[in-house]
């Protein structure tokens, strides 16, 4: 008896143990072991069920519907949740074989499957309601006492608990991370179920009081054990390395074993009557709210219902502070890093879509009267109370705000922002974030099917240094990043960065970075990284998309009926009706069927929410024509990105050529993805250093774009690289290159014009014509790359002006117009060789 208890609550212990490798929180899932883990429980499952009658029967209907809900919400949740929906239906499928081996197989994969799917309910509640609360104030109290019995003097400040060491004090600031709350909730939850099915009711209150206790106490011990051991050097990584959280758990399912009783015949007989098929109207009465109930939750907690349209007129405020101003252009004459850390290019290119304005005044409701969506950024002087009545009371009547802040308070912005985002329920944190694995910038990549009507068009998005945000759990998060390291604001230090990332006052896990929210008519978009959209990466890294996904979030304004509340309070009428008929039947035979409702319910419900999103958000169109400038990036060995750079020399990078490019009223475009028929006509098209790989479809795109849409293809490259690329592409044009007099790289061939040669300068520009459009081929590209043009914030010497110029000269003469003559450019021009 005592064995088979052994093998039941090992069953629990893998079970519970697979989502420390497969949910996403602190590292990307692990398939691997949270595979092995799920298939051990099974094992230990088969073997608690010994030789006892297995057979059970449940309807086609419901095993059918549930396989089918299972594929549909397949693409909408997490690998976790996958795998325990994979592992219940195929227990439900092997019920209806007839072997009887196989038969007790399918029971302890469907408990293993049932347990699993239970438990993806619980990682989604705390997903929503806890995941990125960090701070625990009640593990401050044990952090105190506890040892101090054992002579270690500590003392409390703020949030932070300081142990002394010798004459060293180190803080720690007490998370529910540390203490895996999670884990142990999952924990609960697999104890509750186990100790339910295999104890007598008159025993069972006790017994589950007993498991929360332990699991309670054992939590607390060992992350004081692991805080102790990271105070004597071990490192930090101790806390969610999924190799330490899953052996420092093990054992707490002994413990569990030895003081929590279950009786493995009456465990059994409610293991089989869980999937047992009650009445049809029974199984129905208690489905049917289920479902209900989980499609209007999942409503109110995603679906974004848009209300009347607003206007098209966008306000920057200008009051309130000069970094990331709009005030000042950055052209071919102003050089330095305020020319470039600024939004001016911001202003510009909304410019193209919405009738953008400033506001250099203090804000009052007359100075909004006119406005439709109010962009306030980074701002380092305070709002007056009454500009913050003034901004609430548009936000009520149906405007949208777009508030852009930043890392660590820095500039004050924190501390100016927070009392105008306290009317709306929010505020930032004063941290910084970083990817929790290499403490680098983080960076989002947003499910496919993702459930946000602002990220349904952003493939990823590249942050350079965020703060958190503290948002109700109703709020819309945008953008909810896992495995996000963040580091409290340390004032000693230039920006406010803090010396030590990895450290004991350090929070981690889920973090939310961007936040949106409705109130009143209107709607509020919170964003954490002003440096995103300033001019030197506005065009990069998924900003674009994020920017007019956002702003058309904030052009409709919510419904004047109040169709969330009403989905609100139709989920909780659902949930206590659930709740009042497990109550008064036998739970045990009912809880497959509300799971299954719950699954059917939210595999309708995600498949409505996405399409209904994008039917409902489309990007918003310019209203007149862009001049944009294409660079690929696939193909090119180029690289442009506005981070910096950490192994990759600057003679391979190429952002400061792209960013130049807004200086002559150009907008670059970055194109990550090959998306041909996205591409407007006539534009340039850059490759920089071509790779070699090169296929024949997009080579023909190249050759069509060209020729029959007047596409201005632009190719930069280096002798002393592999130029097996440039030749494939050149020879759909029939052309060649050559080296001139110079050494230098030029087109050969029957539509080359006379070459663009300065005789004093290293670089060859030279082009030809075919068809509609023209070829043009820079060489040396290194003379185009960081190496040489600097970064962005560069002031130039007169030998990178000359470079710059010439930049300038090929988009604004060469690009534009024929050059078939000495007049037609500014440079001097060489003979052709011969």
């Amino acid at each position: 008896m005592k064995s088979r208890s052994f093998s039941w609550w090992g069953c629990a212990a893998l079970v519970t143990s697979s989502w420390i490798f497969l949910a996403s929180f602190y590292h990307p899932s692990l398939l691997g072991p949270g595979i092995a883990c799920v298939l051990g429980a099974v094992f230990f499952a088969f073997v608690a069920i010994g030789r006892n009658d297995a057979s059970f029967r449940i309807p086609w209907l419901v095993t059918g519907a549930l396989a089918v809900a299972t594929a549909a919400v397949f693409p909408f949740s997490t690998w976790g949740a996958r795998m325990s929906l994979i592992v219940l239906s195929l227990g439900l499928l092997g019920a209806h074989l007839p072997a009887r081996g196989l038969k007790r197989l399918s029971v302890a994969t469907a408990l293993v499957g049932l347990v699993s799917t239970l438990q993806a309910g619980v990682v989604g509640l705390y997903t929503i309601f806890l995941s990125d609360r960090h701070f625990a104030l009640p593990l401050s109290f044990f952090d105190y006492w506890i040892p101090r019995l054992f002579g270690t003097h500590t003392s409390v400040i703020g949030q932070e608990v300081f142990f002394s060491s010798g004459t060293a004090l180190t803080a720690v600031t007490p998370s529910w991370d540390q203490l895996a709350l999670l884990y142990g909730l999952l924990a609960c939850l697999a104890s509750v179920v186990f100790a339910t099915l295999g104890s007598v009711a008159e025993r069972r209150w006790g017994i589950l009081i007993r498991a929360v206790l332990v699991t309670g106490a054992y939590l607390v011990i060992r992350r004081l054990l692991l805080v102790l051991l990271v105070l004597e050097g071990a490192p930090l990584t101790r806390f969610w390395n999924p190799t330490v959280t899953f052996l420092s758990l093990l054992p707490l399912f002994l413990v569990l074993w030895v003081l929590v009783e279950i009786r493995p015949g009456l465990f059994f007989i409610r293991v089989r009557r869980l999937f047992e098929a009650a009445s049809s109207l029974r199984s129905g009465v208690i489905l049917l709210p289920a479902f209900i109930g989980t499609v209007a939750a999942a409503s109110y907690l995603y679906l974004a219902i848009p209300g009347a349209e607003n206007g098209d007129v966008v306000l920057f405020d200008e009051a309130h502070g000069g970094w990331e101003s709009t005030l000042k252009a950055m052209d071919k004459e102003w050089y330095g890093k305020q020319s470039t850390y600024n939004f001016y290019s911001l202003y510009d290119w909304l410019s193209y879509y919405y009738d953008v304005g400033r506001i250099e005044e203090p804000i009052a409701e007359a100075t909004l009267s006119g406005c439709d969506i109010l962009i306030v950024k980074i701002p380092s002087k305070p709002f007056a109370q009454a500009e913050i009545a003034a901004i609430a009371q548009f936000v009520h009547r149906g405007g949208g705000l777009f508030v852009i802040g930043d890392h660590t308070n820095v500039f004050g912005s924190t501390s100016s922002l927070n009392p105008l985002l306290r009317a709306f329920g929010l505020a930032l944190n004063d941290d910084a974030t970083y990817d929790l694995a290499t403490g680098y910038f983080t960076r989002f990549t947003p499910p496919r099917n993702t459930l946000s009507p602002i990220m349904q068009h952003v493939d990823h998005f590249q942050f350079l240094t965020s703060c958190s945000i503290r948002a109700p759990w109703w709020a819309w998060r945008t953008i909810f990043d896992t495995a996000v390291l963040a580091t409290h604001a340390d004032y000693s230090t230039k920006d406010f960065f803090a010396e030590e990332r990895y450290a004991l006052t350090s929070a981690y896990g889920a973090f939310t970075q961007t936040v949106a929210l409705p109130h009143g008519l209107g709607r509020v978009v919170v964003f954490t990284d002003s440096t995103c959209f300033s001019n030197f990466s506005l065009h990069m890294d998924g900003y674009p998309d994020f920017l007019l996904g956002s702003l058309g979030f904030l052009g409709r304004q919510n419904p004047r009926f109040p169709l969330r509340t009403l989905f609100g309070a139709i989920s909780l009428c659902c949930l206590v009706l659930v709740a009042v008929w497990l109550a008064k039947k036998r739970p045990a035979r009912y809880v497959f069927y509300v799971v299954a409702g719950a699954v059917l319910g939210w595999a309708v419900f995600s498949v409505l929410c996405v399409n209904a999103h994008r039917t409902m958000y489309p990007l918003p169109q310019s209203d007149r024509d862009i001049p944009y400038v294409y660079f690929d990036a696939p193909h090119s060995a180029g690289i442009i990105s506005p981070t910096p750079a950490r192994s990759t020399t600057t003679r391979y990078r190429f952002d400061t050529f792209f960013v130049w490019t807004q200086r002559v009223n150009q907008v670059p475009v970055l194109l990550d993805s090959f998306k041909a028929a996205s591409l407007d006509l006539g534009r340039p098209y850059i490759i920089i250093n071509p790779r070699r790989d090169l296929d024949d479809s997009f080579l023909e795109f190249l050759e069509t774009y060209v020729k029959e849409k007047a596409g201005k293809l632009v190719l930069m490259d280096t002798k002393t690289r592999d130029q097996e690329g440039l030749r494939k592409i050149l020879e759909r044009f029939s052309l060649q290159t050559k080296e001139d007099n110079n050494s230098r790289l030029v087109l050969t061939g029957a539509d080359v014009e006379k070459p663009v040669l300065d005789p004093s300068s290293p670089v060859s520009i030279s082009v030809a014509r075919s068809g509609e459009g023209v070829v043009l081929l820079a060489t040396d590209s290194v003379f185009f790359s960081d190496a040489q043009l600097g970064g962005s914030f560069t002031v130039p010497s007169p030998k990178q002006r000359e470079l710059y110029d010439l930049e300038y000269f090929m988009f604004e003469e060469l690009l534009y117009q024929p050059v078939t003559s000495q007049d037609d450019s500014s440079f001097p021009q060489a003979e052709e060789d011969e």
